[in-house]
């Protein structure tokens, strides 16, 4: 059987929904008449004068703007959060200390509250750190910042190769001429990890066209030109490394060439070069 009520505002006799068994009105309009007569009554802050508010609005304490305004300028005491003397402030301020140098004393005592034991990277002692700079703070101080090897080596990173602003692409040339290529992989490069570009060519031509020649020499797996091994530029042009002008060739018989002469068969490479004078 469905349940039946008597209206608060009409008197009605109303079916109760089954979505909504509190229900005390028959309509929304006696609803809304409900709802406006559920008002607290208050008594205004800076007037005095009694008002009414909704349940909703019960943290209002002045009746109007204009007293609201007026209450705000209203002065109170309040106590120094630090050294606890009281002091005269107006009420709508939220200042909680009596002068600049509580305020300050406060704020490094909140600050020091809040703060976060860390490790550093560099000295392994503990430091202290602010939350909101937990996750970008490692070193207790920029002594151990810049001595770490952690950021020594991130540093390397950030300006060497593309990142660094006078990259040009790997590729230098020396002031005898030649031109030098960055291979930080290859067994014989110098301290900064470039390598000479014509040994370079001919060392890929070498192993392409006879890997078993002995002027290549097998380190873990990787075959690579003979340190003693010279590579001599036909042209004199140390600057020009296509394959053509490149010869791979002995000491002895590099000095022999620089000297006119044809060096003996098996101490060079093409075989089949025939162009050894200027």
């Amino acid at each position: 059987m469905p349940d039946f009520k008597k209206c608060v505002i009409c008197g009605t006799v109303f079916k109760v929904p089954t979505q909504n068994p509190d229900a005390k009105a028959c309509s929304t309009k006696c609803a809304g008449v409900t709802r406006s007569k559920a008002k607290l009554l208050k008594y205004c802050i800076s007037c005095n004068q009694p008002f009414y508010v909704s349940p909703s609005k019960s943290h209002q304490k002045s009746c109007s703007k204009t007293c609201q305004f007026e209450a705000s300028k209203v002065e109170v005491k309040r106590t120094c959060v630090f050294c606890g003397g009281e002091f005269s402030i107006i009420q709508s301020s939220k200042i909680m200390c009596c002068s600049d140098e509580c305020a300050k004393k406060q704020a490094g005592v909140t600050r020091k509250a809040l703060q976060v034991t860390k490790v550093c990277k560099g000295c392994s002692k503990e430091f202290l750190v602010q939350p909101s700079r937990i996750n970008r703070t490692y070193y207790c101080s920029q002594d151990c910042r810049y001595r770490s090897d952690y950021s020594i080596e991130q540093q390397s990173l950030r300006n060497s190769m593309e990142n660094n602003p006078y990259w040009k692409g790997g590729s230098i040339k020396t002031p005898a001429g030649y031109v030098l290529i960055k291979s930080e992989k290859h067994l014989f490069c110098n301290r900064k990890g470039y390598s000479m570009e014509h040994r370079l060519i001919l060392e890929e031509n070498l192993r392409t066209e006879v890997p078993d020649h002995p002027f290549l020499i097998e380190i873990e797996g990787v075959k690579y030109l003979r340190q003693e091994i010279d590579v001599h530029h036909i042209d004199e042009d140390k600057s020009n490394n296509m394959l053509y002008n490149l010869i791979a060739l002995t000491r002895t018989a590099h000095q022999i060439v620089h000297h006119g002469r044809k060096p003996n068969p098996g101490t060079y490479w093409p075989e089949t070069t025939e162009v050894f004078l200027k």
